[in-house]
C-alpha cells in the first residue's frame, strides 16, 4: 500500500506588515501586559581593517558607526576592532553567552571574506594563509555563527555581510576559491543580507564607509519592517554604484523588526512603537481598502488586492520555480478558496488557511511516479485527515478515514479486478475486522493482520460457511 504523505512547501512574502482589522473594529486597545517578557536584543560587530596581506581602509569605521548606532536602538553589543586569531574563540563564547531564547541576535562583519568550496570564511587580520587548509584555522567561518544562533533558540537573526571583498590569498590555493562569498544554509528565523550577490564582489569604498554599510546606517533610522528597509538599501546601493553593486537578501522570518520601532496605527494617527520594549500591544483599527497592486519578491510575482503592504484578499502568486497559487489571501497567506498548482503538473483545488491546505479540497498529481492519482476530501495542515477518496489510474480505490496523510479508521477499498474490502484499516494495511469480497463473490469474515486474513469464517457466493480460519490456517 502506497504512503500517503504528501510534503507542501508554501511559498512566503517577504513583506511583514501591521495587519488590518473589520470596520467594527474601531476602539484602540492598547495594553502592557504584567507577564510580558522584555525581549533581548543582542549584536555581534565586527570589522577588520589591518590585514598583515591586503589592508582595508573602512571595516573598523562600519563597525564602530554601526555599534554606536545599534546601541541608540536598545541592542547590548559584542563589538570587535582587528579580530585576531586567538580572540576568534572568545568573542563567539561571550557573544553565545548574552543570548537568550526568544530574543533578536545580529550579526555584522566587515572586512574580508572568501569562499573555499561552498563554504564562508572570515580572516582575522593576522591570519599567515599560504594554502587552503590554514583557512579554517586562522579565519572565523560563517558556519560557527550560524552554529550559535540556531542552538540560542532566538526568534529573529540578522546577519549582515559586509564581506565580499576579492579574495587576497587565491593565488596560494590550489583549487579555484570563487570570488565574493557562498550562499549560506541559515538556521530557522534567519534573514542574510550581503553586501552584494553571493559570488559577486563588492568594492571597500571611498568615504568614512563602504558603499554598502553607509545605505544600511541610514536606514537604521527608519520604522520601516526589516525587509522593505533592506529593499531601500537594495535601491540605494544600485544607484550609487551604477547598477555595478547589489546588494541580496535571503532567508525568511516571523514576526515584525523595525530598527527605530514599528509604525502602528493608532485611530487616525500614526503610533511608533519602540521594537525593543518590552510590551505586548493590541490594536484595533479601521477597516482598510484593498487596492490592486503587483508585488516583486526574490522568488517571484503578486498581482491582486493588497492591505497594509500584505497580500489581503485575492490574487495570483508566481515563484520563479513555475509553481502558481491564484486565490484569496489574509495577511500574507493563502487562506480561503484557491489553487495551487505546481511546476511539475500537480494541483490543488479547495480550502487554505495559514499558508496550507485545511478543509475540503481535491489534489491531483501530473507527471512522475504519482502521475493520475487524485485524492478529494478533508485536509489538515497539509495532509489528508478526516473522510476522503484517493483513486488510482489503475482503477484502485479507497474511501474513508484518513489521520495525517494515511489511510486509518474505516474504510473501503477496492481492486480492478473487483475484490473489495471494508473494515478497519491502519496506516493504509488491513488490520482488525472487516470483510473481503473476491470478484468470484466468495466472502472472509472476521480479523486482518497487515493484509492478511488471520481469524474468521470463509463463505461462499450463496453465503454458506465453506472454512474456518485460525490464525491464517483452514480448519
Amino acid at each position: 500500500m502506497k504512503k500517503l504523505q504528501i510534503s507542501f512547501l508554501m511559498m512566503l512574502g517577504l513583506l511583514l506588515v501591521n495587519p488590518a482589522h473589520s470596520k467594527d473594529d474601531r476602539n484602540l486597545a492598547v495594553s502592557q501586559t504584567n507577564n510580558a517578557i522584555s525581549e533581548k536584543r543582542i549584536a555581534l560587530v565586527i570589522g577588520n581593517s589591518a590585514y598583515t596581506n591586503s589592508p582595508l581602509k573602512n571595516p573598523v569605521n562600519d563597525a564602530k558607526d554601526v555599534a554606536a548606532k545599534l546601541r541608540k536602538l536598545g541592542f547590548e553589543v559584542v563589538e570587535r576592532h582587528n579580530l585576531t586569531t586567538k580572540q576568534i574563540g572568545r568573542t563567539l563564547s561571550e557573544f553565545r553567552s548574552k543570548l537568550v531564547p526568544g530574543g533578536v541576535a545580529l550579526v555584522f562583519y566587515a572586512g574580508h571574506g572568501l569562499q573555499i568550496k561552498g563554504e564562508n570564511y572570515l580572516p582575522a587580520v593576522d591570519a599567515e594563509i599560504s594554502a587552503e587548509e590554514d583557512v579554517a584555522n586562522q579565519s572565523l567561518a560563517v558556519r560557527q555563527i550560524m552554529d550559535v544562533l540556531d542552538d540560542s533558540k532566538t526568534r529573529l537573526n540578522l546577519v549582515f555581510l559586509d564581506a565580499c571583498r576579492n579574495n587576497p590569498y587565491s593565488r596560494s590555493f590550489r583549487s579555484a576559491a570563487g570570488d565574493g562569498l557562498a550562499r549560506i544554509t541559515a538556521p530557522s528565523g534567519t534573514l542574510i543580507s550581503y553586501a552584494t550577490r553571493p559570488g559577486s564582489v563588492a568594492e571597500d569604498g571611498i568615504g568614512h564607509n563602504g558603499l554598502y554599510t553607509s545605505k544600511l546606517l541610514a536606514q537604521m533610522d527608519s520604522n520601516l519592517q526589516i525587509e522593505l528597509a533592506l529593499k531601500q538599501v537594495v535601491t540605494a546601493v544600485k544607484a550609487a554604484s551604477q547598477g555595478k553593486q547589489e546588494p541580496w537578501m535571503e532567508g525568511s522570518i516571523e514576526g515584525d523588526f523595525c530598527f527605530a520601532g514599528c509604525i502602528t496605527s493608532v485611530g487616525n494617527q500614526d503610533a511608533i512603537v519602540p521594537s525593543q520594549l518590552p510590551v505586548q500591544i493590541a490594536i484595533q483599527t479601521p477597516s482598510k481598502i484593498a487596492i490592486r497592486s503587483v508585488l516583486t519578491y526574490h522568488n517571484g510575482r503578486y498581482e491582486g488586492d493588497v492591505v497594509d503592504n500584505k497580500r489581503n484578499g485575492k490574487g495570483v502568486y508566481t515563484s520563479s520555480n513555475g509553481d502558481r497559487y491564484e486565490g484569496e489571501w489574509a495577511n500574507d497567506q493563502q487562506t480561503g478558496k484557491g489553487t495551487f498548482t505546481w511546476s511539475n503538473g500537480d494541483r490543488y483545488d479547495g480550502d487554505f488557511a495559514s499558508g496550507r491546505r485545511n478543509g475540503k479540497g481535491t489534489m491531483t498529481w501530473g507527471k512522475g511516479q504519482w502521475e493520475g492519482e487524485r485524492y478529494e476530501g478533508d485536509w489538515a495542515n497539509d495532509q489528508q485527515t478526516g473522510k476522503g477518496t484517493f483513486t488510482w489510474p489503475n482503477g484502485e480505490r479507497y474511501e474513508g478515514d484518513w489521520i495525517n496523510g494515511q489511510q486509518t479508521g474505516k474504510g473501503i477499498k477496492s481492486w480492478s479486478s473487483g475484490d473489495r474490502y471494508e473494515g478497519d484499516i491502519v496506516n493504509g494495511k488491513i488490520i482488525g475486522k472487516g470483510i473481503f469480497t473476491s470478484a468470484r463473490g466468495s466472502r472472509y469474515v472476521g480479523e486482518f493482520v497487515n493484509d492478511f486474513f488471520t481469524n474468521g469464517v470463509e463463505l461462499d457466493s450463496n453465503g454458506r460457511v465453506v472454512a474456518t480460519i485460525v490464525n491464517g490456517k483452514k480448519q
